[in-house]
């Protein structure tokens, strides 16, 4: 072999070295973006799905129910629940967008007289923003954002919870 031979092997060589090095910058920008997508639709998902599993379970029969906007950007949604025997309000709030990113509060206040007493508070970070409002009707609240549309969730929820196994004996 000489040293053309060895050159046009080389030139070859290098040629396919950067076409598979290209190949597999693309594939890991790819999937970057796919990662990032899924990351934001699974965790919007799930916070949907709090917000729904919280409200159906732990709303009383006569929720007291508001939703609105405070400080002219806030969203709020706010319901009465009872838990361990006590009537409590709970309060979700939109606030952002901080640095891109908005933060969705769980607030728990008690009655104690005539004032309330914040119990608990949860954060949770959002990748896009959500908004609630109610149906013209009032009969579902509407849970906006742009990964999934408009989520619907029954302002009366049924009366429907177990409470225990039932065992029907047979004679």
């Amino acid at each position: 072999m000489n040293y053309i031979e060895l050159l046009v092997v080389l030139l070859i060589a290098g040629i396919i070295f950067s076409v598979a090095i290209d190949s597999l910058t693309q594939v890991l920008f790819h999937f970057k973006s796919v990662l990032k997508y899924n990351s934001e639709t699974i965790s919007t998902f799930h916070i949907l799905n709090y917000i729904r599993f919280d409200y159906v379970n732990h709303a009383t029969e006569s929720p007291n129910l508001s939703v609105g906007t405070v400080l002219g950007s806030q969203q709020f949604l706010r319901f009465s629940e009872f838990i361990e025997g006590d009537k409590k309000i709970v309060r979700y709030r939109v606030v952002g967008p901080t640095q891109g990113k908005f933060s969705l509060y769980r607030e728990v206040y008690q009655s104690y007289g005539k004032s309330t007493i914040l119990l608990n508070r949860r954060d949770f970070t959002l990748e896009k923003a959500i908004s609630f409002s109610l149906s013209p009707d009032g009969r579902f609240i509407h849970i906006n954002n742009d990964l999934y549309g408009c989520v619907k969730i029954p302002s009366n929820p049924p009366n429907v919870r177990i409470s225990g196994i039932i065992v029907i004996k047979e004679k």
